[in-house]
């Protein structure tokens, strides 16, 4: 499974290679393509945050007076 980062670059290069497609049926499979990348990054977004990673516990020195 791909992260949100993941998922919006290889939408970026779907959108690129469409740009670059000569062939219409071909630029509009990339297009899709791409699209369907978007939504999986929109789907995954929320979920980042429900998973954060765990700080390490440090010991706190009490001063005595």
């Amino acid at each position: 499974m791909g992260t949100t980062t993941d998922y919006r670059k290889w939408a970026e290069e779907c959108f690129e290679w469409a740009r670059q497609a000569s062939d219409e049926s071909v630029r509009d499979q990339y297009a899709k393509m791409g699209q369907h990348w978007l939504e999986q990054a929109a789907r995954t977004e929320p979920l980042t945050g429900l998973i954060t990673p765990l700080e390490p516990k440090t010991a706190q020195k009490q001063k005595v007076a």
